[in-house]
């Protein structure tokens, strides 16, 4: 299974209210921030290195086609909700880096 329905299949609002300690070599200190706050930058981060890695592509003169998700995914793989998503209960099986996983695969 991949590592972000992994998580998704832990998550819940008790869990994403928790926070997190640890210490920070970037700003060399103990830091603490909620765990809901972190998913978010997490995901928010990776989009940031793949635009990085557009650029470097494109500056080497590639062709890096349409890079929009919902365009490049067929829908025949699109990423589903793990089997006990409920409404009101976080998704964040939509991980745009891990595999994509079809309804067929489950």
């Amino acid at each position: 299974m991949p590592v972000c329905l992994a998580l998704a299949n832990k998550v819940d609002g008790a869990w994403l209210a928790e926070d997190l300690t640890w210490f920070s070599g970037a700003a060399n200190r103990e830091v603490r921030a909620p765990l809901r706050l972190l998913v978010t930058h997490f995901f928010n981060h990776q989009t940031h290195h793949r635009g990085q890695v557009h650029a470097m592509l494109t500056a080497a003169g590639q062709e890096t086609g349409d890079t929009d998700l919902f365009l490049v995914v067929p829908r025949s793989s699109a990423v589903v909700r793990p089997s006990n998503h409920s409404a009101g209960r976080p998704c964040l099986a939509t991980c745009a880096a891990a595999p994509a996983v079809s309804p067929s695969s489950k």
